[in-house]
């Protein structure tokens, strides 16, 4: 079977993807394992390098995007810093409601105690730029979870 002119070009194009991406990769790797040092006293240091990793691969091709023109850094960190969203809560009551026109969002535990609830207003950080309510959406999920307390987040 003979290649034509146009899927030739394509294998190369494909070729050359492949090894630009996994010379990034390779770089990556190797800048992080010779300039990240763990102290010998962390229990899960293999964690801490893998979550290391993956953060400097993303901040690094944040750079590159921008610099190529595809996308500004922040979008990139946006991406990161939110994560996957979370699934349905069985276990809480989550509302979306207006306090005086400030959009909020309001977790309740929907275990009943014997005494009155404790409440949390939790305002995010970020200025908008590198935090979201979306970011910390887990977060919110797990204090009104484990610790039995209203959480208000403002949105």
């Amino acid at each position: 079977m003979e290649m034509t002119l146009s899927q030739a070009l394509w294998m190369l194009v494909l070729h050359f993807s492949a090894s630009v991406t996994l010379l990034f990769l390779g770089w990556t790797l190797y800048y992080d394992f010779t300039r990240t040092q763990i102290p010998p006293g962390i229990t899960q240091g293999a964690k801490l390098r893998l979550i290391n990793l993956i953060m400097n691969l993303f901040l690094k091709l944040a750079v590159i995007l921008e610099k190529v023109g595809i996308c500004p850094q922040y979008v990139v960190w946006r991406l990161l810093i939110n994560g996957i969203p979370p699934g349905r809560a069985p276990d809480l009551t989550i509302k979306e409601m207006l306090f005086e026109a400030v959009p909020v969002r309001v977790y309740w535990p929907r275990r009943a105690g014997v005494e009155p609830r404790r409440g949390l207003v939790w305002i995010h950080g970020g200025v908008g730029l590198f935090g979201s309510p979306q970011a910390y959406e887990r977060l919110c999920r797990l204090i009104a979870r484990e610790v039995a307390t209203v959480v208000v987040c403002i949105r």
